[in-house]
């Protein structure tokens, strides 16, 4: 896939995945009072196309404007290197590298001057040890799968300093 997606690994599923979003961009909704257009640089790390083919598009609905993504995790670090994202949006499980290990990693290298925003999305629960641990290694937020538009992008809004209701 080209564009924002450079490096998304399509797994033989890409009909079922065309499908789905055509499904999903049906319920996306309209702009609401939170969904103002967002300068913010978001990257997402997810090792299933879907997942972060849905979340560009959610983002992409409530007005972000600069969404990338990537489900090869061993490319996160290159991409945050070049691309310099406001906010890391980074699910748990993926191999052969964990998000919490991911991060970890990531950390020592950033040259910023303010830290990552990094929003964890993860099957387990948020209070399970792992995402305890993603918390520990600078995750400003976990959100569980499934999720819906609206608490995604509230989640979002926290991780980035956001006042509620508001960019």
């Amino acid at each position: 896939m080209a564009g924002p997606f450079p490096d998304l690994r399509d797994d033989g599923r890409a009909a079922i995945l065309r499908a789905s979003l055509a499904r999903l961009e049906g319920n996306l909704g309209t702009a609401g009072a939170t969904d103002r257009p967002h300068d913010t640089r978001v990257l997402i790390v997810d090792d299933q196309v879907v997942i972060v083919m849905l979340i560009s598009r959610i983002l992409e609905s409530a007005g972000f404007r600069h969404v990338s993504g990537t489900s090869d995790p061993a490319t996160a670090f290159e991409r945050c290197e070049r691309e310099l994202p406001d906010l890391l949006i980074l699910d748990l499980s993926m191999p052969p590298i964990d998000g919490v290990e991911l991060l970890e990693r990531l950390r020592p290298r950033e040259r910023r001057p303010t830290p990552l925003a990094v929003l964890v999305v993860s099957g387990a629960n948020r209070e399970s040890e792992q995402a305890q641990r993603a918390r520990a290694a600078g995750a400003g937020e976990v959100l569980e799968k499934p999720f819906t538009r609206a608490r995604l992008v509230e989640a979002v809004h926290v991780v980035l300093g956001h006042p509620p209701g508001g960019a």
